[in-house]
């Protein structure tokens, strides 16, 4: 999930041969279309050879390449300037800021023809708004403690820095008073690809940013530090504050190698409202964007496009195997042919069992995975029973005698769920990490096991030809989304009140004792009611997620296999027919293998671009047209 453009490039344009051109950090875009011209002329091959497993195959890489996307989080703590910087990399005051702590809902930007802002809420419903009703959402003012319950807000917007996938997303700062705003900047932890951290240079680095810091690390694979509010410093000031971060950085947080950039958000955002090319360079915004663009092509933007180049690759070497099959069948003697067929089939039949043991043993081994999941569950829940009963007798002991009864009971009340929702907030992210990654490891073994029985079926057919096998598509990972959200409010009619209430006017030497005990049965029924929901939650995606990859290892079994039986199919009918036939058939078959070498030839080219960008990352200089015909013979 990469993407690059985040600012106009300054490195020279480098020149890649034939095959066109290859700028120093705008060349993600470029390739990216070329792979997907590629794809287009494989899904077109593969409609006209009616291989349907190939035309959706091909279609589905084009997909993801197209949305791939990349998750860029802003984080710091509060007052940073966070929301400022994004709205300094949009060019447009699009996000609210103001004096005070104000972001306490995280937003995510992603590209859009036009601008468009939908509310996400916990109930899994959504309602679109406008700019002036966003800080009635996103805002500590508008939306108090998140009280209209608000999972995210997704803003489409037409900048150039989110195309290509880029999802650039503003996170509520962590230390401040309003400790919904810390829990919702770590839910969103686990979706980091690369953080941008803020500091500010009016504030020393704090150790509640080192601890904040070491636990993004261990989800961001790359992490930029930016010093804020350099506009208030001079030159020798700006140099001795980036000079204590770093040092802080190294021996507070294990960074040694941390380069702290230095920019004004403010200037930059003011700068790009007014047009002003001069105020944004000295803003130095374009000088951390253009390294943010290098990263973002030389460390994600190629593999991304690696991952695509290698399965274009591998649907033409199935592509390939298919027409060559064809080709040998027509000039195979009939009673010859007929034999294959029948040995083609007695594979199968073998194949077939295999495939069925597999099954039962992915079976067995999602039980597990599900019962080790319960086990933690259970582990939680008394856990946190102990401590929320252990808080509560803490509170009743603390303020029993200064408050009233009802004012007791509303205090209770908001301890369990301000208590039970941080626990939650803190153990949900690291079970399903746990689940996720059983599920992963179960999803790959079973998968490398499919692959290999589709590529014994593959060697099979073409051994019975003499042909090479030179690349088969096997089977995609899956992903599932989380609709989860929390129940704190016991279920009640108007018939059936809430007794504490009623009984909190009687005295506290009667209330007590069914306050406690009411409180004890509250804690049992809110733990286990929100451990339930977690459990049927990730118990429901992973079963879907298994339903999604058994269907998918059936789906790619049966079309390899009937893939080659419809082959062996229109050749033996081919064969029957008289030899004018034969010829026709030969001609179009030639003509379909000169397409794919065509479109072979293409493919190699993006290759050897890529394999340049790899060898020679963010020089300005490219190889000569001879050095890519040198490498283009020996693709």
């Amino acid at each position: 999930m990469a993407v690059t453009g985040f600012s106009e490039s300054k490195e020279p344009v480098r020149v890649a041969g034939p095959s066109g051109y290859f700028p120093g950090t705008a060349g993600f875009s470029e390739l990216r279309e070329r792979l997907l011209a590629v794809l287009r002329e494989i899904r077109a091959l593969s409609m006209e050879r009616n291989v349907p497993s190939l035309t959706g195959y091909a279609g589905e890489v084009a997909a993801r390449l197209t949305a791939n996307r990349f998750h860029l989080v802003v984080l710091g703590q509060f007052k940073r300037g966070k929301t400022t910087f994004v709205n300094a990399l949009l060019g447009k005051n699009l996000l609210p800021t103001a004096v005070v702590p104000l972001t306490s809902i995280v937003t995510l930007l992603e590209y859009g023809k036009e601008l468009d802002i939908t509310v996400h809420f916990q109930d899994g419903h959504r309602q679109k708004t406008g700019v002036t009703d966003l800080p009635a959402y996103i805002t500590e003012e508008g939306n108090p403690g998140n009280e209209k319950k608000v999972r995210q807000v997704v803003i489409h917007y037409p900048s150039r820095y989110l195309r290509n996938g880029v999802v650039l997303i503003d996170t509520p700062g962590v230390g401040s008073i309003y400790r919904n705003n810390t829990d919702e900047t770590y839910k969103y932890l686990p979706m980091v690809d690369a953080a941008i951290f803020l500091l500010s240079s009016d504030q020393p680095i704090s150790q509640a940013e080192v601890e904040f810091l070491n636990d993004t690390r261990q989800y961001a694979a790359k992490m930029f530090f930016i010093m804020n509010k350099i506009d208030y410093l001079s030159p020798a000031e700006r140099r001795e504050a980036i000079d204590f971060a770093r040092r802080v950085l190294k021996e507070r947080a294990g960074l040694a190698d941390a380069v702290v950039y230095p920019l004004s958000a403010r200037q930059a955002l003011e700068a790009q409202l007014a047009g002003d090319e001069e105020a944004l360079e000295a803003s130095q915004l374009p000088a951390f964007t253009r390294r943010l663009e290098t990263f973002l092509m030389e460390e994600k933007g190629r593999t991304v496009l690696e991952a695509a180049a290698t399965r274009a690759d591998n649907a033409l070497g199935e592509l390939k195997l298919g027409l060559e099959m064809e080709l040998r069948a027509l000039d195979t003697p009939l009673q010859e042919l007929q034999d294959k067929i029948r040995l083609f089939e007695e594979m199968v039949a073998s194949m077939e069992q295999e495939r069925q043991d597999n099954a039962y043993i992915l079976k067995g081994e999602l039980d597990r995975l599900l019962e080790r999941m319960e086990q933690d569950i259970v582990r939680f829940q008394e856990e946190q029973n102990a401590k929320l009963l252990a808080g509560m007798r803490s509170l009743y002991q603390e303020k029993g005698s200064r408050l009233s009864n009802r004012q007791l009971l509303q205090a209770m009340e908001d301890y369990l769920q301000t208590e039970l929702q941080q626990a939650l907030d803190q153990w949900r992210p690291l079970l399903e990490k746990q689940a996720g990654e059983g599920f992963t490891r179960l999803v790959t073994r079973f998968t490398g096991r499919t692959n290999q029985l589709i590529a014994e079926v593959v060697r099979q057919s073409a051994q019975l030809f003499n042909l090479p096998v030179q690349g088969f598509t096997g089977v995609e990972p899956l992903e599932s989304e989380s609709r989860l959200y929390y129940v704190f409010a016991e279920e009640r009619t108007l018939l059936t009140p809430d007794p504490v209430k009623i009984s909190s006017v009687l005295p506290r030497f009667i209330f007590g004792p069914l306050l406690k005990g009411e409180m004890r049965r509250r804690i049992d029924v809110l733990v286990d009611r929100n451990c339930g929901r977690v459990r049927y939650d990730l118990s429901e995606r992973i079963l879907k997620s298994l339903q999604q990859f058994r269907r998918q290892l059936d789906d790619k079994f049966d079309a390899t296999i009937a893939g080659t039986r419809e082959i062996l199919r229109r050749t033996l009918q081919q064969r029957e027919k008289n030899q004018t036939e034969v010829a026709i058939a030969r001609e179009r078959l030639a003509g379909q293998l000169n397409r794919l070498k065509a479109i072979d030839d293409t493919l190699c080219r993006v290759k050897i671009m890529l394999q340049d960008a790899a060898a020679k990352p963010g020089t300005a200089a490219g190889p000569t047209t001879n050095d890519y015909l040198k490498e283009q013979v020996q693709c």
